[in-house]
């Protein structure tokens, strides 16, 4: 979890919102500190990736892209997506499933979006930043 010293940033945004110029705010930094983004770890049987943000509308975003989950499975249906205790039913849109139903697809950011069709998928089913995601083929109908 991340905390934000409420004594550095909220002075720095009143400042911003007051029309200072950002040389005035602070100093320029010139090499800026960026962390890796976690991979999905990726084997023959398997997707295993994590929940790394939760939208304002409750939606779960993963770090398993379309480019991981396209080059190991291909774009077969019948994926077996489970994270805790809840199966997840891959679909294209929202609206594919009934109100309340849970599911997954792959969002306009190219990431697997967990989600719970008129509902808020982390509040409802209990899901948070850092559960584990896992992405397996339908033995039968996967296609490569």
């Amino acid at each position: 979890m991340v905390f934000y010293h409420a004594g550095v940033f909220a002075p720095t945004a009143a400042r911003l919102a007051q029309g200072f110029p950002f040389d005035e705010v602070g100093p320029v930094i010139e090499d800026p500190a960026t962390l890796p983004r976690a991979a999905p770890q990726v084997a023959a049987d398997r997707i295993e990736g994590r929940i790394v943000r939760v939208d304002r509308f409750g939606n779960l975003l993963t770090n398993i892209d379309e480019a991981t989950l396209v080059g190991t499975f291909g774009r077969g249906e019948g994926l077996h997506i489970s994270c805790g205790r809840w199966p997840l039913t891959m679909t294209t849109t929202y609206g594919d499933l009934a109100p309340g139903e849970a599911g997954a697809l792959l969002g306009s950011a190219g990431y697997l979006e967990l989600f719970l069709r008129n509902g808020r998928g982390a509040l409802e089913l209990g899901l948070a930043v850092g559960d584990t995601v896992v992405v397996r083929p339908n033995t039968t109908t996967a296609d490569k």
